[in-house]
């Protein structure tokens, strides 16, 4: 049987229809559209960029390490605890003026691996202090300036304060401090110092800190009292900087220029060549133009504008 033209054509189309269904059947079945293989990529690309980002920090701390390492608490935990409450109690009695109560306690924390053994290891030990005491405000101050002087691995959590008679104060320090099993330290703190205070000693922070005595109710300043009787004499007003150029008119054939005063809400009708006083100054129009005239005040000509001072 011969196909006409016509019915070539429509087999054809018929043909073409008919494998574009099959390829759209088949292709998500085959293969990931173009979106999801673009998320992909967005999230490969990211978790490369996360890994780097980690590699960087585990770098950073890696380097850090041997610092830490040599101002930890002693890695044998009991001397850790016994050295350091001594030392934060010492402190606190040399700087307050009573010591009340010092507790303690610790918590390990544990880094866990998930292969078959289940491998538990402590990477630090890390001690709690609640302290409970009294002092001013300059104490306090010298309190924190030779704690933050110690390199230990140690950190103020918070301090509440509580104010008692002027100048006493009822404090609760509560501080953290970590021991590390690589310790360089096994049953003595650290001697290392700390570089982390900006100002050299605590006088200068008490200049800054104790001297505003926050804990004191605000008292306004006083007043300044003025000498003699009556009020302060008024401000001194130059007429010449409140005076405009307000217009320009003609006359029976004669340019005039209005010279506006502010102070005085007097206008001057001022002709060319005709000299003028306005408060202390004395000039001369030596021109009116359509727009401006010229002015000359003490040997110097300027030109004024419409709308504007009269000033130089």
């Amino acid at each position: 049987m011969t196909l006409n033209k016509r019915e070539k054509i429509l087999a054809i189309a018929i043909a073409v229809l008919a494998v574009v269904f099959a390829l759209y059947m088949v292709w998500p079945s085959g293969g990931d559209s173009m979106d999801i293989l673009r998320n992909k990529r967005d999230a490969l690309e990211k978790e490369k960029d996360d890994n780097q980002k980690k590699a960087i920090l585990l770098k950073k701390n890696t380097d850090r390490l041997p610092a830490l390492l040599r101002r930890s608490l002693p890695s044998n935990t009991e001397a850790a605890k016994r050295e350091y409450q001594n030392w934060l109690r010492n402190l606190a009695k040399d700087r307050f003026t009573t010591v009340t109560s010092l507790s303690s306690g610790e918590q390990p924390q544990e880094n866990s691996y998930t292969d078959t053994d289940k491998i538990h290891r402590t990477i630090y030990w890390k001690f709690h202090f609640t302290l409970d005491c009294q002092g001013t405000l300059e104490q306090l101050t010298r309190f924190l300036f030779d704690f933050y002087s110690e390199g230990h691995l140690q950190k103020i959590c918070s301090i509440n304060i509580k104010p008692l008679k002027n100048p006493q104060l009822d404090l609760k320090i509560v501080v953290d401090a970590l021991s590390l099993p690589n310790s360089k330290q096994s049953d003595q703190l650290s001697k290392e110092k700390s570089n982390r205070l900006k100002l050299a000693s605590a006088d200068l922070y008490n200049k800054v800190i104790a001297k505003r005595d926050p804990f004191v109710a605000y008292t306004p300043p006083r007043p300044t009292e003025r000498r003699g009787d009556g009020p302060p004499p008024p401000a001194k007003i130059d007429p010449w900087q409140f005076s405009f150029l307000t217009g320009i008119i003609e006359a029976d054939g004669v340019a005039e220029a209005l010279l506006y005063e502010r102070t005085t809400d007097e206008t001057l009708k001022v002709h060319e060549g005709e000299e003028f006083t306005i408060g202390k100054v004395k000039g001369k129009v030596n021109r009116i133009g359509l727009n401006d005239i010229d002015i000359e005040i003490d040997g110097k000509t300027h030109t004024v504008s419409l709308g504007n001072s009269l000033k130089m």
